[in-house]
């Protein structure tokens, strides 16, 4: 029995002993960025503002060889509390730390002081609320924040705003406010470095933000035992709407125009974009003509670009982009996009009508063949109804042979233009059509032709066309 009391009592001290062992595996220091102060019996949180609030995070650091498990993190005091952990029981392998948050929150003015408990390290926490003057800011800026955040808002670049801070001492003795400290280079403001505010009064003071670059800036006020953190951005100037123009007054069909870009008032800052084509048939007949496009990137997407105090926008780096208007009736809109910088004000698009149009040859001829007489005509119909034909035949000197002839191949073109749109996006109207005429007898007495071709647009007629 002896023999088993004294291994109990043995076991027993071994325990004992083991605890300062675990105790000297954990190191415990305050956390900044990356910046470790080591802490060893407690830590001073220092001085705040009544119903402020300051954290720390302390980072319980394994030193030993081996992984130590934290299972006990716990604050016994007033107006401390831990506000981010992790789950415990928490595995600290060798070498590695345990982080955690502790904020103190300011009640009525006085000392304030906790004990902080990792396993069996136990640190002692303390902090002072002292006499603070009360902060309010004007418009535009927004706050402070119940974390002591004051926002200039957005500015445009090289622009300023200016925010009126009032001070405010709520005690029935006059209130002494030191420092007060201004820092961060977009942050301006003429402010003392401390002053006296009588009982219930206040002083006004006013910081201006200027924005050098379209980036965030931040900056800090200290208004004695209290830190407001002040932020605001700035963006780049947006283009003023551009103004779309083109070299002729009327668009058609076919044709090939040059577009050009112009600011109405300097550009405040060099910017970039691009000018994008769509084009809306007025027909049916098919969803799009793909021949509408700029020529020189053969899209529908040309770049532009314009100079810091430029009124003109250079269009893949010429003065104007040539387009092509493609062979179908409907309207060609260009959309204006800026980018980041943005355009002001909502006109970013223009459009032009591409109007129907008679029939537009671009070539035609006669030939005398053996025993017939052939018409070819190439061209191209921006109504997509071509149909009906006149031919009206003269003899060498002139006169007319008979009546004229009159056909209708509005099928025959309506299944071309269909094969060619494919139920879709169409290359365009264009088209070469040849109609040939039997003839019995002398062909050779047969001196020219003259042509008409009729859409739902007008008649074009084509004279002259003389048989070899």
């Amino acid at each position: 029995m002896r023999l088993r009391r004294g291994w109990l009592t043995l076991a027993m001290f071994a325990a004992v002993a083991a605890a300062p062992a675990a105790h000297a595996q954990i190191a415990l220091s305050v956390l900044n960025g990356s910046t470790q102060t080591p802490i060893t019996t407690s830590y001073n949180f220092g001085s705040i503002a009544p119903y402020a609030t300051l954290s720390v995070t302390f980072a319980a650091t394994n030193t030993a060889a081996t992984s130590v498990t934290i299972g006990t993190l716990a604050l016994s005091g007033i107006g401390f509390a831990i506000v981010n952990t992790s789950t415990l029981p928490y595995v600290v392998a060798p070498g590695k730390a345990f982080d955690f948050t502790v904020r103190f929150t300011g009640g009525p003015v006085g000392n304030y002081s906790a004990n902080l408990e990792v396993n069996s390290l136990v640190v002692s926490l303390q902090g002072t609320v002292a006499q603070a003057a009360g902060l309010t800011v004007g418009a535009p800026c927004i706050g402070p924040d119940a974390l002591g955040n004051v926002s200039f808002g957005r500015v445009p670049q090289t622009g300023q705003v200016s925010c009126n801070f009032t001070l405010t001492n709520p005690y029935t003795q006059a209130l002494l406010v030191s420092p007060v400290a201004l820092q961060g280079s977009a942050f301006q403001g003429s402010i003392p470095s401390s002053v006296t505010i009588p009982a219930g009064q206040s002083i006004t003071f006013s910081v201006t933000f200027t924005a050098p670059a379209a980036i965030p800036y931040a900056g800090t006020l200290t208004v004695g035992v209290g830190t407001f953190y002040l932020s605001g951005t700035g963006y780049l100037n947006p283009l003023p709407a551009p103004v779309l123009s083109f070299n002729a007054s009327t668009l058609q069909s076919g044709t090939q125009y040059v577009l050009t870009a112009a600011l109405p008032s300097p550009a405040q800052s060099a910017a970039n974009g691009t000018i994008t084509m769509s084009f809306t048939p007025s027909t049916s007949a098919v969803t799009d003509d793909t021949a509408v496009e700029f020529v020189a990137t053969s899209s529908r997407v040309v770049p532009f670009s314009v100079a810091q105090g430029a009124t003109a926008l250079l269009l893949n780096n010429q003065s104007g982009a040539t387009f092509s208007t493609g062979t179908t009736e409907g309207t060609i809109t260009f959309t204006v996009d800026a980018g980041a910088i943005g355009i002001s004000g909502s006109a970013t698009t223009t459009t032009a009508t591409i109007a129907p149009a008679p029939v537009a040859v671009a070539s035609a001829s006669a030939t005398n063949e053996t025993s017939a007489l052939v018409v070819s005509i190439t061209g191209f119909d921006n109504t997509y109804s071509i149909g009906a034909m006149t031919f009206t035949f003269y003899d060498v000197s002139g006169k007319p042979l008979g009546e004229p002839i009159q056909a209708n191949f509005s099928q025959q073109f309506e299944m071309f233009y269909q094969n060619e749109a494919g139920g879709g996006a169409s290359p365009g109207s264009a088209f070469q059509a040849a109609v040939s005429f039997p003839v019995t007898g002398n062909a050779s007495t047969v001196g020219s032709v003259t042509v008409q071709l009729t859409n739902t647009a007008g008649t074009t007629t084509v004279s002259g066309l003389n048989f070899p």
